[in-house]
């Protein structure tokens, strides 16, 4: 977990350009994606065990700070996955339509 390059870590935190992802139904595109995400989850994992737990009253505060944002990013990241299961599913139904319609003709 905690082998992350320079060269990942300068790569997943420069973002998004907006000409990078031209083709944005390209199979590219989404590696891409999905890569930078992986470092930017192994970067915050490595962050959360870097934190001090003392059992002190100082540790509630940290602690349920670093569970309020886990719980926004794991809404963020399930609406963000339905969004992708639902163009697969659509791509698929197409699919299949274009086959079955290939088929009978």
């Amino acid at each position: 977990m905690y082998d992350i390059s320079d060269f990942d870590m300068q790569d997943a935190l420069q973002g998004f350009s907006d000409g990078e992802f031209d083709d944005a139904e390209s199979l590219r595109a989404l590696k891409i994606a999905a890569a930078r995400f992986h470092t930017i989850r192994k970067l915050l994992l490595c962050g959360l065990l870097a934190f001090e737990a003392t059992g002190e009253n100082s540790d509630f505060l940290r602690w349920s700070t670093a569970v309020e944002g886990l719980r926004t990013l794991n809404e963020i990241t399930y609406s963000c996955y339905e969004g992708v299961r639902q163009i697969l599913s659509e791509e698929e139904s197409r699919q299949a339509l274009l086959t079955s319609k290939s088929t009978l003709a």
